[in-house]
Formats: C-alpha cells, sequence, structure tokens
C-alpha cells in the first residue's frame, strides 16, 4: 500500500475515502500521529488516479459531484453486502465469488492450476519424459547416472526452459506446501503490483532461481515453486523495510521460518524428510526478489520527493 494524505478531519478522510471507492479505487483510513486521519492507496498502480482525485477533492471538498459519488459508493457497497450476504445461502453465489477472486489475482490462480495440471500430468514426477521436456534442461539416466548437455537446449532456442521448471512438483507435500504459500504471499503481492507487472515479477524470479540451481547444483533435475515463493518473501520483506509508506509489512516469524529453512536444507538435515532439495533455487529467488524490491522502493521513494 501507498499513503496518499493525511487529514486534521476525520469527516474529509472518510468523504475522501468513499470518492475514491466510486471510483474503483480501493482505500483504506488508518489513525496517524496527533489524531489525524491516514488515507492509503492498497494497489500502487492506482496511485497517480488517486493523487489527481485528491487535488481535484481538497481544492474543493464541497463540490456536489462529491455528494453524487458519496451515493454512489453507498449503493455500491449496499450491492456487495446483498452478494456477500446471498453467497451464503447459494452456491451459485460461491461460485461467483470464486470468479470474483481469479479477476482480482488471475497470475496467481493460473499458476496454481498450470501446477495442479502438469502435477496431474507428470503423476507427480513420475513421467520422466515428461519432466525432461520441462525441465531448465534435458537429461538422461544412463547406469544409474544423470547425463545432461549444459546449457544447450537453452542455446537453441528453448527458451521455456528458464520458466517451466516452476510447474514440476515432486509429491502432494510439494505441491500443498507450495500452494499454501503461494496463497499468502502471491495474492497481496498481485493486488498490489497488478497483474501484469506482477507476471513479470515471476518470469523474471523464476528465470533467475532456476539458473542459480543450474548452474551451482549441476543438475536440472528440479523443479518446483519454491524459488517463486522465496522472491516473493524478498520482494515483501525488501519493499517494506527499504519503504515503510508503502504500507507492506511481513511478519518476523515467516522471515524466520524461511531463513532456517533454507539453512536446514543446505546443511542436508532435511533431506531424509523433504527429499533433495533445490537450495541454490531459493538463495537465487530470494535474492532476486530483494533486490526487485529494493529498486522498487528506490523508484516509488524517489517520485515521493519528486
Amino acid at each position: 500500500m501507498r499513503k496518499l494524505a493525511s487529514f486534521d478531519d476525520p469527516a474529509l478522510a472518510q468523504a475522501l475515502c468513499e470518492v475514491l471507492y466510486a471510483a474503483d479505487i480501493r482505500s483504506e483510513m488508518r489513525p496517524g500521529p496527533d489524531a489525524t486521519q491516514l488515507v492509503w492507496i492498497v494497489a500502487e498502480p492506482d496511485l497517480v488516479r488517486a493523487r489527481t482525485l485528491l487535488e481535484e477533492f481538497i481544492a474543493d471538498p464541497d463540490n456536489a459531484r462529491y455528494d453524487a459519488a458519496r451515493a454512489a459508493a453507498q449503493a455500491k457497497r449496499d450491492a456487495q453486502r446483498r452478494s456477500e450476504r446471498a453467497s451464503r445461502h447459494k452456491v451459485i453465489e460461491v461460485r461467483k465469488t470464486f470468479r470474483e477472486r481469479a479477476a482480482q489475482s488471475p497470475v496467481t490462480i493460473g499458476l496454481l492450476v498450470a501446477c495442479i495440471a502438469v502435477a496431474a500430468v507428470t503423476r507427480l514426477g513420475g513421467r520422466s519424459d515428461l519432466i525432461r521436456y520441462l525441465s531448465i534442461a534435458g537429461f538422461d539416466r544412463v547406469g544409474g547416472y544423470l547425463h545432461w548437455g549444459g546449457y544447450s537446449d537453452l542455446l537453441r532456442g528453448q527458451i521455456w526452459r528458464l520458466f517451466t521448471p516452476i510447474l514440476i512438483h515432486f509429491g502432494p507435500f510439494h505441491l500443498l506446501f507450495n500452494a499454501f504459500w503461494l496463497n499468502d504471499l502471491a495474492v497481496p503481492t498481485e493486488r498490489y503490483q497488478g497483474s501484469w507487472r506482477f507476471l513479470g515479477f515471476i518470469l523474471f524470479t523464476a528465470a533467475i532461481s532456476n539458473l542459480a540451481q543450474l548452474a551451482f547444483g549441476q543438475s536440472p533435475n528440479f523443479g518446483g515453486l519454491s524459488g517463486v515463493i522465496y522472491a516473493l518473501l524478498g520482494y515483501l520483506w525488501a519493499r517494506g523495510s527499504a519503504d515503510p509508506n508503502s504500507g507492506i509489512k511481513v511478519p518476523s516469524q515467516w522471515v524466520v521460518f524461511f531463513m532456517v529453512w533454507m539453512v536446514l536444507g543446505f546443511t542436508g538435515l532435511l533431506s531424509d524428510l523433504v527429499g533433495h532439495m533445490a537450495n541454490f533455487c531459493h538463495l537465487g529467488g530470494f535474492a532476486a526478489g530483494a533486490l526487485y524490491g529494493y529498486i522498487a522502493a528506490l523508484i516509488a521513494t524517489s517520485r515521493v520527493r519528486r
């Protein structure tokens, strides 16, 4: 989130929130220092439009058109409440709620559906012929040893291999673990960044994390969303730390858990529990996400100073 404005009068802050809501801009009102009220914009791509509305509102808050905007906001809110009440009693409304969720986070939902589909088709890693095609490099097993041709497949133009390893999962626990964290980390990130920017973030961090695992792990036989999950954590942590006004705050226990999990992965102590782990994928993803978040914070803060 991004802070938009501060008001001494709570009524003005509330009125601005109503105007923003009528314009399909999600906002939140929170208490600030010295009894002020802060208005925050939920999705950063809405910030430019919100600032334009703020300037117009500040110039003439008593304009009659804002009465119409508040009425429109109330009508939208009433319609939403009726929809939510109906969803408790009708299956069709539950499906509508899922469609709305998919509309708000289409990249996240699409990624999860793709992972489930690939898991079904590959029988959770059991179809080695398909796994070889989706891995970052093709490979064969001869006499119990893995043989692969380095970066030759990528250099021949098989660029999809940079990204498709994130769709591969080996076992139900692997898929469920990543799906759980995808819901907690990807959904709010997509809503914050916007879907197109979020898609670029996923492709960038997937490529970096997969290349890191190939380069340092010296094997193409890996897969899973965990590199992207670590990238999401790195982004949110760096973005919120470098720009406190962004409204992003990652629970410290999450950061500790992921860091401990990564360190234990490098020690090999978790191998018996979860099997082989793509540790360099985790490290590369976290580094890529943190760098992305830090640069995004610098850009955002420089815009505010201007």
